[in-house]
């Protein structure tokens, strides 16, 4: 994972969390593309902050579902400005054929394991004040419901839920927290769930702007968040204006997805 640390107290220190493709981390493969989704980030981020810039990116891997991992990776990081939290994975699945192992498994990585990683930051006294936490959540997790998507859209409503609450209560040590909140991006992780690439066509003409996110769009807004242009913003789930304010649905596109 991600972590830029800098030499000179006047740069950014941004933790950032994604999945990588290794063997040891369940379900990696399908979150290669997330990587990228970070690095895009920390680039940004060095474009927009005037002064403040970041330092060459140094990384540690392991496994966020491991506890032994987040504590030696707590120990090992500095007080630090900014944490983007960005891994994620899908499991497709009707209400009727979910199953528990599912559940817990995409629960763990998409909301359990971000969520505490946030809390042993916290109690180590890692953050610097101010500081910005970003999730990367989805339109999934509180505005948009889409037939057997039951799982994933429980474990980024989990996520909406607390970043509101954490809002709140670390609003007076400086702390930050928001959301991105997209939909549909061209990720790897397309085309591993089943749906052909006719019904991603379908699908995209339901968008206003006619296509899907690319990763440059979500990594520059959670570059926003974490920087002191939106110094004054917290308890917010950013959506993203390709998909919003309404959806285009044909006829051809209801017939399939029902």
């Amino acid at each position: 994972f991600p972590v830029t640390i800098s030499p000179r107290p006047a740069s950014l220190r941004v933790l950032a969390c994604c999945a990588v493709n290794i063997p040891k981390v369940q379900q990696a493969s399908k979150l290669r593309s997330l990587t990228v989704r970070m690095s895009s980030a920390t680039f940004s981020m060095s474009r927009s902050l005037g002064s403040r810039q970041a330092a060459p990116m140094q990384k540690q891997i392991g496994d966020l579902t491991d506890s032994d991992f987040l504590v030696q990776l707590v120990e090992s990081i500095p007080v630090i400005h900014g944490l983007a939290l960005n891994a994620g994975i899908n499991y497709i699945s009707t209400v009727k054929t979910l199953n528990l192992k599912a559940l817990y498994h995409v629960m763990e990585v998409n909301a359990y394991s971000p969520i505490m990683l946030m809390n042993m930051i916290l109690k180590a006294k890692k953050f610097s004040n101010p500081a910005s936490v970003v999730f990367t959540s989805s339109i999934a997790g509180f505005q948009r419901s889409s037939m057997g998507n039951s799982i994933y859209s429980t474990s980024k409503a989990a996520l909406h839920g607390f970043m509101r609450n954490a809002a709140l209560e670390l609003a007076s040590s400086g702390i930050r927290v928001n959301s991105v909140n997209p939909g549909m991006v061209e990720t790897e992780l397309l085309g591993k769930n089943g749906i052909t690439q006719e019904q991603y066509d379908l699908d995209k003409k339901t968008y206003p702007l006619g296509r899907y996110g690319k990763p440059r769009d979500v990594s520059n807004a959670i570059a926003f968040l974490l920087s002191d242009a939106s110094a004054w913003i917290t308890g917010t789930a950013t959506g993203k204006p390709g998909e919003m304010p309404s959806r285009r649905k044909t006829k051809e596109y209801r017939d399939w997805e029902t």
